[in-house]
């Protein structure tokens, strides 16, 4: 998008980008303004220009769709008449919907749609704010309007577009950035953000208004209790007094001073005391956007804040710019100058009421977070108001005397970090390396377990970019580009063949079922968004402190944190945690990082991946094969010896015949030795060479995607471990720790899918988290249990097990002292399309001298992991075979056919299921 519209400042040259914008808005038959035709607004400059004594700058904005360009100042020349009688009936058509209201709702009348029809006749003659604010107000109301009326309808909403609502208003919106007389409109933004700026906060506010709780639980709602309204004469006079002062934002002073005009100025005004406030407490931390105009429970007022927002910037009282994540943040202009912003009575501080066992949140360190609606509000309620942070972050333990102490601070600042002297106290008592699960996880439970010891955390998260580019939030592998990703995926697939088989249970699907992967990745992305937008939301509850920084030790408890501008920070800690995860290896050859993908690309990638080769046959290559090749894509996999290594082979075989059942080819053997480009494109085509493992043989194909999936490598060896003598696995990275999780250095510890003999898990990671914060800050000495844990393979037909595989039972206790009892299945819900039967398959592998007690449990078949956990728990008891024969099955359900296996494999009886 931002290719197609250019910059800000290309379009305040040109003019003509933002007409592109205009016309390209989506329609909606209720509310949209259908664009006038070119020569109708060449017709109006021109007349306006002839009523000019002087030619218009060639520099200045053209607004319109036309060539010529217009001095702003033209603008006020346009028929006041004409203006007054547009206002005018804006004003009756408001009031007459007002007025209207049950009518309106009313599912059998066609009012909203005929006042709709209405306004956007008026907005045709529309040319100027006053009027537009009033356009503006207008479809606010009928917004809240259609929103009650589809509930009415019981409707989904699909006739009220709100993306083509913010469209529109964000075009509006930028129009009127460009009104200012004698000013360069673009005095106030980075030169690197984009003419779709304002598309891009459509698209986030759509997608942000459904996740999370936003910056207005912290600061309330911008619209104040109703009050009595004044005298008219009291407010003329209010008003002479702020333009004296020139406090009044310009534009507004302009405007008429009557009905929505009036309503106008006061929501800016209030907006600004807000902002002056917040930035006089803390003006070093900027607020998002986002957050800032973002209300999640109402559409309209978010529309609302929008638009008065937009005042505030064109005015020059704050500006928005990119912060490090390329996401748009206000900031303070001159906030220091007397008679800037209007002056707002700072409200004193005491203890706001907040549930039990809560404490008040200090403010953002940074700008993405949202704020939980459990956390106290900052309004002019003098009973309620946050207090600024103390030095390192927290909040002040007298409440009383915030504001007391918060000058203090300033009049003696804290010592910088960065000086060769230790500071005593430490920084932090802990500081956790990597927001992945594990290191969220303990981040979080230290202060359910240690509160009364007021410890102080910080996490270094840090995501370097792939080959691709490509980048993610906080939350590690796992919620970014690992487990949720995948299993979403995983479940389009699913969804994909359950359409299939619906035609058997008597569902007309009369169109061949297609998939659209443009759609999945933008609702797989947004999921994502919302949880990176959540572990910010727990951190700050907890009083984490985050920083989106690359961590690297630099000597004894003392860190070196860089962001990605190469600021460099220097932090100390009692103790470190290091969670830093693995990342996607590559195969060292040529073409691999400038063509080929990895799962860290995959479940972001733009543009549906085509033809696939998936290089690999670890778990990640076998799931990302068997999600691409059910959503209809032609899909390779080359191996280079078996599947699954490490996982029970009897059951990775059973996987790979019915992944090659189901269409999806195997080449077995071969490696890729050569990548290369043959056409660009999204996708492009590329060429893999590939060699035989066991002789000189070679083959080559085409692919329009190429994703290695062949291992994963720890991130350990760029962390500054040597600089304090953390002891690692010189070929896999892998760190060696004790049982209580600590590596050679006493005050280092690690978790997660660095340790070395550890399952690389993620659930695994977080239950270690959580327990090393107990044992650390809460006097526990429970350790992490790393036995029976039970994973799942989300493979077309998932395989869920827990405990050892058949080949580790056998090497452990010996091939006579095990038993296999195991049968085939066959799923009821597959008997109607009549598909894969006696394809799924359970087995338990039994240590026959201990009382044939459980230790290895395997399935294969839908729900797979649902099935595995339960029985995960009673392996974690000791469970026996004699306990299992002895459990009544719930019938039909695939579990059940744990509680009937009688053959073994010894025995080499009929594993058939032959009955329901």
């Amino acid at each position: 998008m931002a290719d197609e519209n250019g910059s800000l400042r290309e379009a305040g040259a040109g003019g003509k980008t933002r007409a592109q914008a205009v016309v390209t808005i989506p329609s909606s038959a209720y509310f949209l303004k259908q664009v006038e035709e070119e020569e109708e607004v060449e017709a109006l400059k021109v007349e306006v220009a002839a009523a000019s004594d002087t030619e218009s700058d060639t520099s200045s904005d053209d607004l319109s769709c036309g060539k010529a360009d217009i001095d702003p100042s033209l603008l006020e020349r346009v028929d006041e008449e004409k203006c007054r009688s547009i206002r005018k009936q804006y004003r009756q058509l408001i009031y007459t919907v007002q007025q209207n209201r049950d009518d309106i709702v009313n599912t059998a009348s066609d009012s909203l749609t005929e006042a709709l029809e209405e306004a956007n006749v008026l907005f045709d003659a529309v040319s100027r704010t006053r009027e537009a604010a009033l356009d503006s107000q207008f479809l606010v109301l009928a917004s809240d309007l259609g929103k009650e009326k589809a509930k009415h309808l019981n409707s989904d909403m699909n006739f009220f577009n709100q993306v083509a609502f913010c469209d529109f208003l964000f075009i509006f919106v930028g129009l009127n950035w460009m009104e200012d007389d004698e000013r360069d409109p673009l005095n106030n933004c980075d030169d690197n953000i984009a003419l779709s700026f304002w598309e891009t906060v459509q698209k986030e506010a759509t997608s942000c208004i459904s996740q999370a709780e936003t910056f207005h639980f912290l600061f309330g709602s911008f619209k104040p209790e109703s009050a009595a309204r004044k005298p008219r004469r009291n407010h003329r006079r209010k008003v002479q007094k702020m333009e004296e002062n020139g406090v009044m934002p310009t534009k507004l002073r302009k405007l008429d001073l009557s009905g929505n005009q009036e309503a106008t100025e006061k929501e800016v005004e209030r907006i600004l005391g807000l902002l002056q406030t917040y930035f006089r407490k803390y003006p070093d931390t900027p607020v998002s956007y986002f957050e800032f105009v973002i209300d999640p429970n109402s559409f309209s007022r978010t529309v609302e804040n929008i638009f008065y927002v937009s005042f505030i910037i064109r005015d020059g009282f704050a500006r928005i710019r990119l912060d490090q994540d390329r996401l748009p943040i206000l900031e303070p202009i001159n906030i220091n100058l007397a008679g800037v912003l209007p002056l707002v009575p700072e409200p004193s501080c005491i203890p706001a009421a907040l549930p039990a066992g809560s404490r008040a949140a200090p403010p953002p360190p940074f700008h993405t977070a949202p704020f939980s609606s459990s956390q106290a509000s900052f309004s002019t309620d003098p009973k309620l108001c946050l207090l600024p942070p103390t030095s390192d972050g927290r909040q002040e333990e007298n409440v009383q005397s915030g504001l007391a102490s918060q000058e203090n601070r300033l009049q003696n600042p804290v010592k910088m970090n960065g000086s060769k002297d230790l500071p005593e106290p430490y920084d932090y008592d802990l500081i956790i390396i990597g927001g992945g699960s594990g290191g969220l996880a303990a981040a979080k439970a230290r202060l359910l377990e240690a509160a009364k010891y007021d410890k102080k955390v910080m996490v270094l998260d840090f995501v370097t970019p792939t080959p691709l580019g490509t980048r993610w939030g906080l939350g590690g592998t796992c919620v970014n580009v690992g487990c949720i990703p995948k299993k979403l995926m995983h479940q389009a697939a699913l969804l994909g063949q359950a359409l299939r088989d619906s035609r058997n249970y008597g569902w007309n699907v009369e169109e061949t079922v297609k998939h659209d992967w443009e759609r999945m990745t933008e609702a797989v992305q947004n999921h994502i968004g919302s949880l990176n937008w959540g572990y910010r939301v727990a951190l700050r509850e907890k009083k984490v402190t985050y920083e989106n920084a690359y961590g690297e030790f630099v000597g004894p408890h003392r860190i070196k944190a860089t962001n990605n501008k190469g600021k460099e920070k220097i932090y100390s800690a009692e103790r470190f945690l290091i969670a830093t995860g693995e990342r996607p290896r590559y195969l060292g050859i040529p073409g691999d990082k400038e063509y080929c993908i990895s799962s860290d690309d995959l479940f972001s990638l733009p543009y549906c991946p085509g033809k696939t080769l998936v290089v690999g046959a670890s778990y990640v290559a076998l799931e990302c094969a068997g999600f691409l090749a059910g959503i209809g894509l032609d899909v390779t996999v080359m191996v280079r010896s078996i599947l699954l290594r490490g996982f029970d082979q009897d059951m990775a075989n059973k996987i790979g015949e019915h992944m090659q059942e189901h269409g999806i080819k195997f080449i077995r053997q071969f490696v890729p030795i050569k990548v290369e480009q043959i056409e660009a494109g999204t996708p492009g085509r590329l060429r893999v060479i590939a060699k035989s493992t066991d002789s000189d043989q070679t083959i080559e194909g085409e692919y329009n995607t190429v994703l290695l999936a062949i291992g994963r490598d720890a991130c350990t060896r760029k962390i500054g471990l040597e600089n304090v003598g953390v002891k690692i696995n010189e070929k896999t990275g892998k760190i060696p720790v004790t049982e209580e999780e600590q590596t050679n250095v006493p005050y280092i510890y690690a978790i997660g899918d660095i340790l070395e003999g550890k399952l690389e898990l993620t659930p695994v990671a977080i239950q270690a988290g959580r327990l090393l914060a107990q044992r650390l800050y809460g006097g526990s000495t429970v350790k992490c249990d790393y036995e029976n844990v039970p994973t799942t393979v989300f493979t077309p037909l998932e395989y869920g097990s827990c405990g050892l595989s058949e080949e580790k039972a056998v090497e452990k206790f010996g091939e006579e002292n095990v038993e296999v009892y195991h049968s085939y299945f066959w799923p009821l819900e597959w008997t109607i399309p009549s598909r894969d039967n006696n394809k799924c398959y359970a087995k338990v592998v039994c240590n026959i001298k201990d009382n044939e007690r459980v230790v290895g449990f395997h399935v294969l078949g839908p729900n797979a992991g649902e099935v595995t956990q339960g029985f995960a728990a009673a392996l974690k008891c000791g469970l026996t075979k004699d306990q299992l024969d002895s459990t009544i099955g719930i019938h039909p359900v695939c579990a059940e056919v744990f509680t009937t296996l009688s053959v073994t494999k010894r025995s080499g009886g009929n594993i058939l299921q032959t009955g329901c």
